[in-house]
């Protein structure tokens, strides 16, 4: 605002000023304040003995933009289609690139697949023609975009690798952007080792890029010091450090992120072990060789279920406590089956719980009652599981209780058996202490024994999960 008071003093235009606003309010996303500015921006410029078209076309394309993001298409698609006329007419290129890429983002929203291609595809062929690699990329990305939509993943990958390689060679700023989308890619086709490797490129850049712009920062902070600036050189150094810790949050976050997606497969590991497959296809067999087809029918409809609601789990980072009780329900079921109901099980639910809408972490709570059920209640005849759900405050606690051996008699089985729990309670525990930096939640865990008159009768387990956002809750 005060280069506009400038640009009045001295009697000279205000389209730049007037720009340059709407720019910065296109950054806040204030896109109807960005609108306004745009526009007066074009008619401070139409004022002058000679208007610059060329400041025009470009300044509506940022209009035709701003309208995309307020969802006003109808308006985006006239003001894109007015201006790429004109770039025809005036060979304006670049401009019409980007009139190309605004009406494909318009159809896009439409839904109109087809045309969004066609747009998309115009603005890679003129952008090859004029050597105009810088929205090369993005074009690509958004491409790679559509044939996400339309469920073309060869089409996909193959865009997002040519974009790879362009912006490699061309464009190195925008490789992490690309590789976001790669691994976005390869994370919805359950390619884990991909998304490992990806997100370890990604992070090797960012990490690069920091020390790249730490050495500059400081090279420029001790020309400062050499220039005996010494006043800003204490402010500058104090910013930097502030932004330094900023970046190392966002790095430790990063690799927050590869831990807890690792934890995360070992949890679905954990659930899907050889042993509780082989147990369970043993179960169906001997209900096969006994001539019982409608158990062994009914048996292998509630496995398969399971193993559908499982991998569904995995890939989401949470679940409702409804998704979260009926996977629960089917995995009970089946184990009651397989110890020929030598246990009963109850889930209980507080009532004012709204159970589609709470969301609790996904694989979280199945390797706790599997502990029970083989560490506790095998082997018993009138074994008992329950798992309540209880909120208080705006935590949710989560107890597994069952009435079996205890932990020191389980203890000691495990050594006779050389078998036990340590894996998985290894893996909870590493969740739970990664939980600790997570924006979503934080989650943490106690084993008890449970006493009456002293005497151990089972074991008590209490998982309390702390959501950190809204969506959570």
């Amino acid at each position: 605002f005060y280069s506009v008071e400038l640009a009045e003093k001295n009697s000279l235009s205000k389209a730049t000023s007037f720009n340059n606003i709407a720019l910065v309010y296109h950054v806040k996303e204030d896109y109807i304040k960005a609108i306004n500015f745009f526009k007066l921006s074009i008619s401070e410029e139409e004022m002058l003995d000679k208007p610059s078209l060329s400041h025009c076309m470009s300044v509506n394309v940022n209009i035709g933009g701003c309208y995309v993001k307020v969802g006003q298409l109808e308006e985006a698609f006239d003001i894109f289609s007015k201006t790429l006329k004109q770039c025809e007419q005036e060979e304006e290129f670049r401009i019409m690139i980007q009139c190309l890429k605004g009406l494909a983002l318009v159809f896009l929203e439409k839904g109109d697949y087809k045309n969004a291609e066609i747009c998309l595809k115009k603005a890679i062929k003129l952008s090859s023609f004029i050597d105009y690699r810088v929205h090369m990329v993005e074009i690509l990305i958004i491409l790679s975009d559509l044939y996400q939509k339309i469920k073309n993943h060869r089409d996909q990958f193959s865009t997002l690798k040519k974009a790879l390689k362009l912006a490699e060679r061309a464009h190195r700023q925008k490789v992490v952007l690309v590789l976001e989308a790669l691994k976005a890619f390869h994370l919805d086709r359950m390619n884990y080792k991909e998304v490992g490797s990806t997100l370890r490129r990604i992070l090797a850049l960012k990490e690069a890029a920091f020390e790249k712009e730490k050495k500059e920062k400081l090279l420029y902070l001790q020309n400062m010091f050499e220039s005996k600036q010494k006043d800003k050189l204490i402010l500058q150094e104090h910013a930097f450090q502030q932004k330094l810790e900023v970046k190392q949050r966002r790095l430790k976050a990063a690799l927050a992120e590869q831990k807890a997606m690792d934890l995360h497969l070992k949890s679905l590991q954990l659930q899907l072990s050889p042993h509780f497959i082989f147990n369970t296809l043993q179960s169906i067999q001997s209900f096969i060789f006994e001539k019982d087809p409608i158990q062994a029918s009914d048996y292998l409809a509630k496995f398969a279920s399971l193993m559908r609601a499982i991998l569904n789990a995995s890939r989401q980072g949470a679940l409702s406590l409804f998704e979260e009780q009926q996977l629960l329900s089917q995995y009970l079921d089946l184990e009651q089956k397989r110890f020929s109901n030598q246990f009963a099980y109850k889930i209980e639910m507080d009532e004012n719980l709204p159970v589609d809408e709470f969301m609790i972490p996904s694989l979280l709570l199945q390797p706790f009652v599997e502990n029970a059920i083989i560490h506790g209640v095998s082997g018993l005849k009138n074994g008992e599981i329950r798992v309540v759900f209880r909120k208080f405050g705006k935590n949710l606690y989560v107890h597994v209780l069952d009435n079996g051996r205890g932990r020191k008699a389980s203890k000691s089985l495990k050594n006779k058996k050389n078998t036990g729990n340590s894996t998985a309670l290894k893996i909870m525990t590493e969740r739970a202490v990664l939980s600790k930096d997570s924006i979503h939640y934080n989650f943490d865990f106690k084993i008890k024994d449970r006493r009456f008159k002293r005497k151990v009768q089972g074991t008590h387990v209490v998982l309390r999960i702390e959501p950190k956002e809204k969506s959570l809750v």
